[in-house]
Order: structure tokens, then C-alpha cells, then sequence
């Protein structure tokens, strides 16, 4: 069964759950996918770069928007726009959209602690062979960084028409779909609670 339509989204649980919500708001679970309009940037874009692993890296802004330039085996470099954050703690990564849908998790990473840019190779089993591999974020991240997600990946046009409810680890990420809990909570503030030990429609760890 399609329950996609149940996600109520993590605002609908503040009114009761004021407490909790204003917690999770301050958390890391909030910060695992963010778009950027939304997010703290913590990496250094002020025109910096460096070289490693076989590929050359440039860190800027262009008419207000970050940018990274990637350079692989000594072809001429490409400009990817930064639409959303991956990570907040150790590593704060940078994802694009790419225009068949895909969503490219940029093979730099800005190490938190150190202050500096590090290429992928340094923290992920990359193959050491020399490769220009692309990491999709909607086709191997998406089950712990987003919500309610549907990849949509469509086989004969080879595109991706992706949605989410929300990006991040949220609050239905963990309890399920909302909405047929809120009703029945709703329910129950008109009728009653029928029992002590009624269900509460809800997965509650």
C-alpha cells in the first residue's frame, strides 16, 4: 500500500510534542541533508583550491551562489552549483543536481574539526584505481538522509523525478507516517481515549 500521502511532515508534531520537536530542531538528525537556503554553511568558498587524488578542486561564488569546480585527469574543470549540504559533525558535504535528475554527492568534503577541504578519497572506500566514479545521492544515500523518499528513477528515460517530504533523519523518519496519528489523537480529544491501553496508531521506541 502507497502510504506516501500519510507523512504529515515533522512540524505537524510540535503542538504536542513541543519539548521533543524543539530538541530534534537542534540536532544532527536536522543537519544530514539540508537545501542550502536552509543550511550552515561551514566550508570555505572564498576562491580556495587544492589538488589530490588525482583531481583539482576550486571553492567559490558566482553571482551569489557556491560553486565547486572539479578537474579529473587533466580534462578542463566543471562548475557545479551547490543546491543542498550532506553532514554537519566531522564532514560537511555538498550535493548538486544534475539536469537528468540525478543528485551528485561532490567528491570534496570540508573536514570540520581541521577547517580544511579533503578529497572523498581520504574518508570513503574509494576504488584506487584511477576513476572518475559519482556518488548519486538518490540512488545510494537516501534511506538515512531523507524522508518519505521515492527515488522515481524511470528506466526508459533514464531520469530521476525524486520526492521527499523532508530531508534530514526527522521526526517520521523514526515513528512512521504521522497523519493517522494525528487523527486519531484528534478523535480522541472530542471523544475520548476508548482505553488506557488503546493503540496510538504510532511507532513509539
Amino acid at each position: 500500500a502507497d502510504i506516501s500521502k500519510d507523512f504529515a511532515g515533522s512540524a505537524s508534531c510540535q503542538r504536542c510534542h513541543a519539548d521533543e520537536h524543539a530538541q530534534w530542531a537542534r540536532s544532527l538528525h536536522v543537519q544530514m541533508t539540508r537545501p542550502v537556503g536552509e543550511a550552515t554553511i561551514l566550508g570555505n568558498f572564498n576562491g580556495v583550491s587544492f589538488a589530490d587524488h588525482g583531481r583539482a578542486y576550486t571553492m567559490h561564488i558566482r553571482e551569489g551562489q557556491r560553486v565547486i569546480s572539479v578537474s579529473h585527469g587533466g580534462r578542463p574543470p566543471e562548475a557545479f552549483e551547490v543546491h543542498y549540504t550532506l553532514g554537519a559533525k566531522r564532514f560537511q558535504g555538498y550535493l548538486t543536481r544534475l539536469p537528468e535528475g540525478r543528485i551528485y554527492v561532490m567528491p570534496v568534503f570540508w573536514h570540520v574539526a581541521q577547517k580544511r577541504w579533503v578529497d572523498w578519497k581520504e574518508i570513503t572506500p574509494v576504488p584506487d584505481a584511477d576513476h572518475d566514479l559519482r556518488q548519486i545521492w538518490n540512488a545510494t544515500c537516501f534511506n538515512c538522509h531523507a524522508t518519505n523518499l521515492d527515488a522515481k528513477f524511470d528506466v526508459a528515460s533514464k531520469t530521476f523525478g525524486t520526492t521527499w517530504t523532508e530531508m534530514g533523519v526527522t521526526c517520521e523518519a523514526c515513528h512512521g507516517a504521522g497523519r493517522p496519528h494525528i487523527a486519531l489523537m484528534e478523535e480522541w480529544q472530542k471523544n475520548g481515549k476508548p482505553s488506557a491501553n488503546a493503540p496510538v496508531a504510532i511507532f513509539a521506541p
